[in-house]
């Protein structure tokens, strides 16, 4: 393991992606072997997108980066805007509340892009989940023939089967946000799950085709950030409209377990403070995040 690396190479062939050539600048990359285990690799000059061919999180090590304890030498103390970090084998990836996203090694898409979101208060986060929710959407609608949900907060679905999950991490400061990292998981390539995963399904169980991860990487950061500037110039209506279109079980009688009970009722909503609204009994009901599970 070295302390850094310096590619000169003007064509570089990518591990395990027999075939796949990537174009990159000249460069020398600075970094912690906490964090990285292998050489670092990008292309572009504007949004780059970084390839690392194994890593624990890459949200962890985007935060490393934005907090400049890993760092390309010679870049700027910050990435780019829309800087993506692909990992072809991510070791410890992460979901919500401390659960973690079993990916097998060069068969899922597990990416984080990072955002410097400072022109939305921290208590409107939740409108950063609903842009790059819908940008994962784009990317899937033209991939595989399934029937797409967002199940609230941060999961992707095909039909009743998990297909990808969400995790974003901000940092805020005087009440705005500062940073965000959309961190993202999805099943590609897999053929089979482990048996402890309770509805798993990959893009090549839906249809019968392998994907290059790579090029579908590049497809998802195009939507991404095409989502994230409807976001930065003020479409927040239309962008929830659509994210209720595509609300896992929007209008319709669904169950729900709560720590006390389970019981039925109407999705009515999403608040713009991200709480899920359910209508059952009568009255309507707020719940953050944890505090509700809906039952397919």
């Amino acid at each position: 393991m070295h302390d850094s690396l310096k590619f000169t190479d003007r064509n570089l062939l990518i591990n395990n992606l027999p075939g796949s050539v990537i174009s990159i600048p000249q460069f020398t990359f600075k970094f912690t072997q906490s964090c990285l285990e292998s050489p670092l690799m990008t292309e572009a000059e504007n949004n780059p997108l970084i390839i690392l061919q194994t890593v624990d999180s890459t949200n962890r090590f985007a935060l490393a980066w934005i907090s400049s304890k890993t760092r390309p030498e010679g870049a700027p103390g910050l990435p780019e805007p829309g800087t993506a970090i692909l990992a072809l084998d991510q070791t410890a990836g992460r979901g919500q509340y401390g659960t973690t996203w079993w990916s097998e090694p060069g068969k899922s898409l597990t990416m984080s892009v990072i955002n410097f979101p400072d022109f939305l208060p921290a208590r409107e986060a939740f409108r950063l989940n609903v842009a790059m929710a819908l940008g994962v959407m784009d990317t899937l609608r033209e991939q595989a023939g399934a029937a797409w949900c967002l199940k609230w907060p941060n999961d992707v679905y095909a039909g009743d089967l998990k297909i990808a999950g969400i995790l974003i991490e901000n940092g805020v400061s005087r009440g705005n946000l500062t940073y965000s990292v959309f961190g993202f998981g999805l099943n590609v390539n897999q053929r089979e799950f482990p048996p402890e995963l309770p509805n798993p399904v990959s893009l090549f169980q839906l249809d019968g085709r392998d994907r290059e991860i790579v090029a579908l990487a590049q497809l998802l950061r195009g939507s991404l950030n095409a989502r994230y500037e409807q976001l930065r110039l003020g479409a927040w209506a239309s962008l929830k409209r659509q994210y209720l279109q595509l609300l896992c079980g929007y209008g319709e009688l669904r169950r729900f377990k709560t720590p006390e009970k389970e019981f039925e009722g109407v999705i009515a909503g999403v608040e713009d403070s991200g709480e899920l609204a359910v209508e059952a009994g009568g009255l309507l009901h707020r719940y953050r995040f944890k505090e509700i599970i809906q039952i397919f």
